[in-house]
């Protein structure tokens, strides 16, 4: 519970620092899944 309600407050208040690390994990990710399909593509 404790848990859930902790990941709430952060959603609620979002802070520059982690808007910046959400970016950088979405690009990660991207990049990720772009890779994948490629390789997956070509084979």
């Amino acid at each position: 519970q404790s848990r859930v309600l902790h990941i709430s407050t952060t959603s609620k208040n979002p802070k520059p620092r982690d808007f910046r690390w959400r970016r950088l994990m979405l690009r990660t990710l991207t990049a990720l899944f772009r890779s994948l399909f490629l390789t997956r593509h070509q084979t």
